[in-house]
């Protein structure tokens, strides 16, 4: 409760105020724990699946942790609490840094071109695997950015190459092509998947040495 802002008001200084409440309960009495009890076992993951939903949210634990600085404990705390950051968006304070790396707002995307290359950039919000009619494995990955939701397809050939990626971090960096089909309506079909935090923490991340990939580079320019 101290670290997502309830008790604010016991001790109103912000980030500092919470941190000297947070110290306050180390003098606080200890429970005598009367034996450990075993956990319910977690479901058997499905075939078509590394880990399930939940699982895996738990094991990456919340977006904000998984960016470099600036990100203040404040931010931290409330986002491992609550699910969600109250203060700002998690990528608002990297916004110099995702233009460098040639990450296209999600807003902008959708009204790309037929056919364009483009880069995105965004936090896990949902993550599907549904069973499809021809038993192909496809995943359904939904991100947001400051502009606001994107949902992205992952085909079973670039799962099998970024997987690992896909089931492990929480802010993806997304290369892909973007798909405007009169029946379908907009998808953005990824290709590769990296890291962001890990992205947004190399050297070059921040310098403007990235181009933006294949048209949306005329794009832009245009």
């Amino acid at each position: 409760m101290i670290r997502a802002g309830f008790l604010d008001r016991l001790h109103p200084r912000g980030e500092a105020g919470r941190a000297a409440l947070l110290g306050q309960t180390r003098s606080l009495p200890k429970k005598r724990a009367k034996g450990a009890q075993p956990e319910l076992p977690l479901p058997v993951s499905g075939a078509t699946h590394p880990a399930g939903w939940w699982e895996s949210r738990e094991a990456r634990g919340p977006a904000v942790s998984a960016l470099p600085p600036p990100v203040t404990d404040l931010e931290r705390w409330e986002s491992r609490v609550l699910g969600l950051n109250l203060h700002r968006h998690p990528l608002s304070a990297h916004r110099e840094a995702l233009a460098a790396l040639g990450a296209t707002p999600g807003r902008e995307l959708r009204g790309m071109p037929h056919g364009a290359r483009a880069r995105a950039a965004g936090v896990l919000e949902s993550l599907q695997a549904p069973p499809t009619r021809s038993g192909a494995l496809v995943h359904f990955l939904l991100t947001e950015d400051e502009s606001g939701l994107l949902q992205s397809t992952v085909f079973e050939r670039c799962y099998r190459r970024y997987g690992h990626v896909l089931y492990g971090a929480s802010a993806y960096l997304l290369d892909g092509r973007v798909e405007q089909v009169p029946r379908r309506g907009f998808s953005f079909v990824v290709d590769r998947i990296r890291d962001l935090g890990a992205a947004l923490a190399e050297p070059g991340a921040k310098a403007g040495t990235t181009a933006l990939p294949g048209s949306a580079t005329a794009r832009r320019a245009g």
